[in-house]
């Protein structure tokens, strides 16, 4: 928990007791000062160096009386007992007895730091503490209108964020064959989540790293010197494991393919003179009247009779 907090904050309950002085017990959003007392007692309690073990029982109480959910032993969310324990010591320690009524600040096409500055201001008419000042910021919030188009701005405070854990990583090794024949075949070692991991990370991983488009790759796990398995962009990786050949080749691109193609099969004929003709055994008459060759052999010649 001293770790979550900032040295300010730990500084105000440890060193002295001035916090006790903007204690507000009139508002209903708190606990009359309970909990940023027991708040108190429970660092001074870690940080005096006299303990191996700490019960913060009072504390626990005085959560579980202002939210029911946290009563009893069963584990709980941490990050949801958290946010309630900055929210209650900011309530505790809120410096505004009789809070205003506010409106939200809208943009108007102003520049943002204006209307970022003037909501500020209207948030710390209703929350003052060392709690907003240490840990409260602002989000930006930007809305069009579909039928209007009218552009909104606001910014709204928030007191904490929430951030996803990363997921576990596996490294892929892939072999990349350009479309070139002579260009040699490169290993590409490449990092997806174990969970929910897809063909396209693959495919825009190794489009980055070659500089191809990732429409014109394909990937494919190769087994016993034969494909296995053909992978669409849409399929899942979760069965592939990192002991597990992947192939991943460079194809010609949509338009390139769209060409035809024309393939001429040439075939040396031997240079073997023919003097006459196999049927009829005579001659050709002329240089014009050239002896047809067998398609086959072409050591044969027959004249057009």
């Amino acid at each position: 928990m001293p770790d979550f907090f900032s040295d300010g904050c730990v500084f105000c309950f440890l060193t002295d007791r001035a916090f006790e002085a903007e204690i507000n017990c009139s508002n209903p959003l708190g606990t009359g000062g309970r909990l940023a007392i027991g708040f108190a007692v429970l660092l001074r309690a870690l940080w005096k160096g006299t303990h191996h073990a700490f019960q913060p029982s009072k504390l626990k109480a005085i959560v579980a009386s202002k939210a029911s959910q946290f009563t009893g032993y069963a584990q709980h969310d941490a990050q949801e007992f958290m946010a309630f324990l900055l929210d209650g010591l900011h309530e505790d320690l809120n410096r505004i007895q009789n809070k205003p009524y506010t409106e939200t600040v809208d943009s108007d096409g102003r520049l943002d730091e204006v209307v970022a500055e003037e909501a500020w201001q209207r948030h710390k008419m209703r929350n003052d503490s060392f709690i907003v000042d240490l840990f409260q910021g602002q989000f930006k919030s930007k809305l069009v209108c579909p039928t209007c188009s009218k552009v909104s701005i606001t910014f709204d405070p928030f007191l904490y964020l929430p951030v996803p854990l990363p997921q576990k990583q596996k490294v892929l090794s892939v072999f990349y064959f350009a479309k070139e024949p002579h260009k040699k075949p490169i290993k590409i070692l490449v990092s997806v989540s174990k969970e929910n991991s897809s063909t396209s990370e693959v495919l825009e991983s190794i489009s980055r790293s070659v500089r191809v488009k990732s429409e014109n790759l394909r990937l494919a796990e190769v087994a016993k010197n034969r494909f296995q398995r053909i992978f669409l962009p849409s399929h899942s990786l979760d069965t592939v494991s990192p002991s597990d050949m992947l192939f991943c080749f460079e194809v010609l691109s949509k338009d390139l393919a769209k060409e035809r193609v024309l393939l001429l099969r040439v075939q040396q004929v031997p240079n073997i003179p023919i003097s006459k003709c196999a049927a009829c055994l005579k001659p050709p008459v002329s240089e014009e009247d050239k002896l047809k060759r067998c398609t086959r052999c072409y050591r044969v010649g027959y004249c057009n009779q």
